[in-house]
């Protein structure tokens, strides 16, 4: 089978960013690897303990998980498929049962569905058949913390038709306890997981599309959490991630915002409560988020998809709160998930992407070389096809 592989290969300075400095960061060896049917989600662990990232999409289109092991070079192994519930629109994975292994959970929207998914991982890259759970109604996305401080990870969803996320204790064995649900904003899109008042206890944001802001649950380190306080994003906000981006100590919001073609961050105050949100533009359509370092100056950057122009974006973060103006880079058909982690072990941050037009996946190796310049190239994408 032929293997498409685009080269992203800097051309011209075509974006000057003045004060602000960037190693010459691009992505490079773009392959596509098949998944099941209508890729929509990705995450990446090391499923076979091989010290090598791994790829699981969720399938929208065949009601399965894809697993594709890596090869640590960057190159991963053909997909193996394990089904779960029906139309899967998230995945997620986390040691449910304590044993040192990577298991793996998707949320399920469909019709005669609506649950989430566990499965066991044998240790060796394989997976035990799907048990499912009760969640809200419509869930599409799912997340996995410790939210009553006992050592177990336990599971929450965004459940798109009750307005509401549930959430599921881990008894440490890789069984759940019934879903507990709390209202959020209308249609909750994604939920993340972190500390948002400093108090040591495990907190939620919910993205919701049909209200256009961002609900803050905090934790009360028991498994329960306070009333929602909604706080106002973009338009269609599809996918919520947090992270320090102004290195005050204090978790901070971003969202990206479908609707309205961009991003908003939401600087935190260390109290729970976060500032009013500031937008960057992020292209059309702008879907699932990615966050790391991606250019190695210890700053955190944002990746975002954008569905309707088959692109990432880049925006690389200045350590303020504040961020450049994007950079984009061309995928495959209708990307939705994203995922970053090192593939290839040579200490940066790559990307996944799934395509969900193409069923596939791709993936593109970050190639950040030499010291700060002052201005940053874009890509020039050259599609070779080989053997």
């Amino acid at each position: 089978m032929k293997n498409c592989i685009k080269y992203f290969i800097l051309v011209a300075t075509l974006f000057s960013l003045g004060e602000h400095a960037f190693a010459a960061t691009y992505f490079a060896n773009s392959s596509t690897y098949p998944t099941g049917d209508v890729p929509v989600s990705v995450f990446s662990a090391d499923f076979n303990g091989d010290g090598k990232m791994d790829i699981a999409s969720a399938n929208f289109g065949s009601d399965n998980i894809s697993i594709l092991l890596g090869n640590g070079d960057g190159t991963f192994s053909a997909a193996v498929n394990y089904t779960v519930g029906i139309e899967p629109r998230s995945v997620f994975s986390a040691d449910f049962n304590g044993d040192g292994n990577m298991d793996i959970t998707s949320a399920n929207i469909g019709l005669g569905s609506e649950n989430i998914s566990i499965l066991l991982g044998n240790g060796d890259g394989t997976f035990s058949v799907a048990v499912n759970y009760v969640a809200g109604d419509g869930p599409i996305h799912v997340f996995s913390a410790d939210f009553n401080g006992d050592g177990n990870m336990d599971i929450t969803s965004s459940n798109y038709l009750s307005d509401n996320i549930s959430i599921l204790l881990g008894n440490g064995d890789g069984t759940f306890s019934a879903a507990v649900n709390y209202n959020v904003g209308t249609a909750p899109r994604s939920v993340f997981s972190a500390d948002f008042n400093g108090d040591g206890n495990i907190d939620i944001a919910s993205a919701n599309f049909g209200s256009d802001n961002i609900s803050i649950l905090l934790g009360n380190g028991d498994g329960t959490f306070s009333v929602a306080v909604n706080y106002v994003a973009g338009d269609g906000p599809i996918h919520v991630f947090s992270a320090d981006f102004n290195g005050d100590g204090n978790m901070d919001i971003t969202s990206s915002n479908y609707l309205s073609d961009n991003i908003s961050i939401l600087l935190g105050n260390g109290d729970g409560t976060f500032f009013t949100a500031v937008n960057y533009a992020s292209g059309v359509t702008s879907g699932f988020l990615s966050l790391a370092d991606f250019n190695k100056d210890e700053k955190i950057d944002l990746a975002v998809v954008n569905f309707d122009s088959d692109s990432i974006s880049i925006l690389f973060g200045n350590n303020d709160g504040t961020f450049s103006s994007r950079v984009a880079y061309f995928v495959g058909n209708e990307p939705q998930g994203i995922f970053s982690a090192d593939f290839n072990n040579n200490t940066r941050n790559d990307l996944i992407v799934t395509n969900s037009l193409d069923d596939s996946v791709s993936v593109l190796l970050n190639q950040t070389v030499g010291a700060p310049t002052q201005s940053l190239q874009t890509p020039q994408a050259h599609t070779i096809t080989e053997p």
